[in-house]
């Protein structure tokens, strides 16, 4: 979603006289788009933010400003004590920024400048995003999210759901398409609660797959409590829709679930992933899950790992807990220790490359449809491309283009990629 932002906030700034570079010494305003899910996310921007000031005293007249979600967190706290930093913008602040920036470079304003209040309303619908060319083009179908995970700052940042009528989701995939994107996806902190015009997400999703011309479709971020039997189906009918589902688990106890407040079992979630494999063939999972929780056990911590082997994920992104401010968890006793923290976070990675390996050495032989992305960056005689799982594949490059689709042949494994040949 933060890499639609930046697209989003670059049509914006281009709209409005501005002129994009791609190498910041020409640059005379240089902006960071923020996460604040996470600590270490918040270490890194404020690492940015330091380096980006030297960038700014090399040359009078420079900005440098903060967008994002982390604006809406510390952004106060920032234009307090680092106060060379110009601005501080949420993410449904965006239409302010040529008049901010503009009212600092023409000495109007002497102070930064913060504007955090998140929107009821706004979905930026009317803005074509400023998208980099490619093959895969990301399209937010809402913002916001109404769940409240006990650990999760996202509504507090973002707001409540906020849901595009379907006509206006479907008129920017025509538009996608005659720019030459053979595959979008579908993006929201919680996309699969989309319900707007009687259409729930399942059938967005029909609405998209059914566009002439559009190759693949993908989306992005589901909540399992979400995912209902209407979106199952969907999948189940197959198409051009993309059995490559992120599922977020959080966590395999039921008691550190409740604590999380997920909405959801263990059993449920188990449910939802055998109801989805025997109805979608070779659909393949990925997931997110939290180590450290407040109060996580050893006994809870098996549990979690114990649904990872059950499960058998493709991938997954694995993070220690961090308190985050102005959730209900943040004055809980943060009591597992870095090191138990760590310790975990080692194990379920192990799991994650074990679950991985295993799915890969079972494609050794078998054939796949492939969308070429472009020349791999490491190995320039192979073009590489994803499958419709969403695995990375290489091929010799021969006569491929990016945005060919092409069927191979899986020949061998070489660390997060599978290796071919075009058959």
């Amino acid at each position: 979603m933060n890499k639609y932002d930046t697209e989003l906030v670059r049509s914006i700034l281009v709209n409005h006289g501005f002129q994009y570079t791609d190498n910041r010494e020409n640059a005379d305003v240089l902006l960071i788009n923020t996460c604040g899910v996470r600590e270490h996310a918040e270490n890194r921007a404020l690492s940015d933010i330091s380096r980006m000031l030297r960038w700014k005293e090399q040359k009078p007249g420079r900005i440098v400003g903060m967008i994002g979600c982390l604006s809406t967190l510390i952004g106060e706290n920032l234009l307090k004590s680092r106060p060379e930093v110009d601005l501080a913008i949420g993410p449904d602040a965006y239409r302010r920024l040529p008049d901010i920036l503009n009212e600092i470079i023409s000495g109007k304003s002497i102070h930064s400048i913060l504007d955090i209040h998140p929107s009821l309303d706004e979905t930026y619908s009317d803005i074509i995003p400023a998208r980099e060319p490619g093959v895969r083009a990301w399209l937010a179908v809402n913002r916001g999210c109404d769940n409240r995970c006990s650990y999760c700052m996202v509504p507090l940042a973002r707001g409540r759901v906020r849901n595009r009528p379907a006509a206006e989701v479907i008129n920017e995939v025509k538009l996608l398409i005659t720019e030459g994107y053979p595959e979008v996806v579908l993006l929201g902190q919680n996309v699969n609660a989309y319900c707007t015009d009687s259409i729930g997400f399942g059938g967005l999703l029909r609405k998209v797959a059914d566009v002439p011309g559009l190759k693949r479709v993908r989306f992005l971020t589901s909540h399992p409590k979400d995912f209902d039997d209407d979106l199952v189906e969907a999948l189940a009918e197959g198409g051009i829709i993309c059995p490559d589902i992120h599922l977020p688990v959080q966590s395999g106890s039921d008691r550190i679930l409740k604590a999380m407040n997920r909405g959801y079992t263990r059993s449920h979630y188990l449910e939802l992933i055998e109801k989805l494999r025997s109805k979608v063939d070779g659909i393949a999972f990925s997931t997110d899950a939290i180590v450290g929780f407040p109060g996580e056990t050893d006994e809870d911590f098996q549990q979690t790992l114990s649904l990872f082997d059950e499960v058998n994920y493709a991938s997954g992104f694995v993070f220690r807990y961090s308190p985050r401010p102005g959730t209900t968890s943040f004055d809980w006793d943060d009591d597992v220790s870095e090191q138990c923290k760590t310790e975990r976070l080692i194990q379920l990675n192990e799991a994650l490359g074990h679950s991985r390996s295993k799915i890969h050495s079972s494609l050794i032989g078998k054939t796949i449809s492939v969308l070429i992305e472009g020349h791999s960056p490491k190995h320039p005689e192979h073009m590489t491309g994803r499958s419709v799982q969403g695995y990375i594949v290489a091929l010799p490059v021969g006569n491929l283009h990016s945005g060919d689709i092409v069927t191979a042949v899986i020949e061998k494994v070489s660390g997060f990629t599978l290796l071919g040949k075009v058959v």
